[in-house]
């Protein structure tokens, strides 16, 4: 333990500054995951302030597609239910205070600077020769749970960050574990193969502890059957113990959104609507159903009226989210082939359009070829603009992608000027959609002028 004492952080300002010269695993693929996370970095942490995360009542999320849609759905429902709920999610969009949640208010700038005063003394910083420190997410999942804990919420809603098995909020020991449908995504760390990559999201699996997971590949589900077996940890299948059924209903009060009910092993929930598009957000909500039924056995039961309440007021900013009009144009963080195949057929059904007109960015370490060859069906042109990181693919070698399949591109020089020439070119009856990218999210989201609660 160290005894040194750190200069206090005086302001916000400070703090950010201070939590960006972590390492960020977020912001590079040069390294070594296992090397990279380690829970006892993050155990040792919370244990120099009183372990708050062992003070908690949690439902914890890992999965490839759906874990923000289903955290945010639990989230809306439990507070529904006058419950006071702490929510910590990642990627954010325009603030990192976004990750950090209660009630569905960020986490306040005076206390984030004061959560980092109390942790800094432990925080062990990078070197030029040592970079496996406290990084960026292991100091941010402390803070998390820091905050909760002195604002005693009655549950904490965990995203993962990356994985589950090493990733840093698996120190937790939960009411419940979620596990969304299982895609490739991270392969250069987590596997190139669903069976490898199941292996890490089933890693968050506690013994004694009941597992829901939504619908998965064979392979995957193989996977999180033998470890919740081996965990002795009652599972629950979405699609199987828990059902969901179609109902049109696509507006409600003018608004957008999906209609349906859902099936589960205590009761069957009707008339239920999201303000969400898309039929694999009934399966995310079928699965926070179930989660929540799972929980309310443990002495927090939620009645019909409150899982319908919350599912109505769900948002979650970025998921084949609507943010201008004639032409229409649609935001959706899909980064991954999978998920731009919901959204490609997501965007068929629920949107009328003579010509889509993508505005779209990528990583380096997402499957381009793949993605382009899930959307090229509805797409007929594409806006790419540069964006100011080393993560991101460069423009040329994006166009070349599309243009190999005879897909017409134009290259800009920022983000707004992308949006700007796809809102000429398009005509009242076009659908601008924006995608690929949290990065190209954020500015997309400047752009227009909206902010983020």
């Amino acid at each position: 333990m160290k005894t040194k004492p750190e200069p206090t952080l005086t302001s916000y300002k400070e703090a950010a500054a201070f939590i960006f010269k972590l390492t960020n695993y977020e912001k590079t693929a040069d390294y070594k995951y296992d090397n990279a996370f380690k829970l006892d970095r993050v155990f040792s942490l919370l244990d120099y302030v009183d372990n708050p995360h062992q003070r908690l009542e949690a439902i914890h999320i890992a999965g490839t597609k759906g874990k923000g849609s289903t955290a945010a759905m639990i989230a809306s429902i439990l507070s529904a239910g006058g419950l006071k709920v702490g929510l910590y999610t990642s990627p954010h969009l325009v603030s990192f205070r976004e990750r950090i949640r209660v009630d569905g208010q960020k986490i306040p700038k005076k206390d984030f600077a004061a959560l980092l005063n109390q942790l800094r003394p432990f925080i062990t910083p990078p070197t030029e020769t040592q970079r496996c420190s406290h990084s960026f997410f292991d100091v941010l999942t402390a803070m998390a749970f820091l905050h909760f804990a002195r604002l005693k919420v009655d549950v904490a809603i965990l995203e993962v960050g990356m994985g589950g098995r090493i990733d840093a909020t698996n120190v937790i020991h939960p009411r419940v574990c979620v596990i969304t449908p299982i895609s490739f995504d991270h392969t250069r760390h987590l596997g190139t193969d669903l069976t490898a990559i199941a292996v890490e999201k089933a890693g968050i699996i506690k013994p004694d502890c009941p597992i829901v997971t939504a619908p998965q590949s064979s392979e995957a589900m193989e996977v999180i059957r033998r470890v919740a077996r081996e965990q002795n940890a009652p599972l629950i299948e979405v699609g199987r113990d828990v059902v969901w059924r179609e109902k049109e209903r696509e507006r409600e009060s003018g608004r957008r959104g999906t209609g349906f009910e859902v099936v589960g092993m205590q009761d069957t929930y009707r008339d239920l609507w999201i303000p969400l598009l898309g039929d694999h957000q009934r399966v995310n909500a079928a699965t926070a159903i179930a989660a929540l039924e799972a929980f309310g056995k443990t002495g927090r039961a939620l009645s019909k009226t409150t899982i319908r309440a919350g599912l109505f007021g769900t948002r979650a900013l970025g998921r084949i989210s609507v943010i201008g009009e004639r032409p229409t144009v649609v935001l959706d963080v899909a980064h991954n082939p999978a998920s731009f195949r919901e959204l490609r057929e997501t965007l068929k059904k629920s949107f009328d359009f003579k010509r889509l007109l993508l505005v779209f960015a990528l990583h380096k370490d997402k499957d381009a070829d793949g993605i382009v060859r899930e959307f090229i069906p509805i797409v007929d042109y594409v806006f790419l603009p540069a964006i100011d990181s080393p993560r991101l693919r460069p423009q040329a070698e994006l166009r070349g992608v599309f243009e190999r399949r005879h897909i017409p591109c134009v290259e800009t020089p920022t983000v707004a000027e992308a949006i700007s020439s796809a809102q000429t070119a398009a005509g009242p009856d076009d659908l601008i959609c924006i995608g690929g990218s949290f990065m190209l999210a954020e500015q997309a989201i400047e752009y227009f002028g909206m902010k983020v609660a």
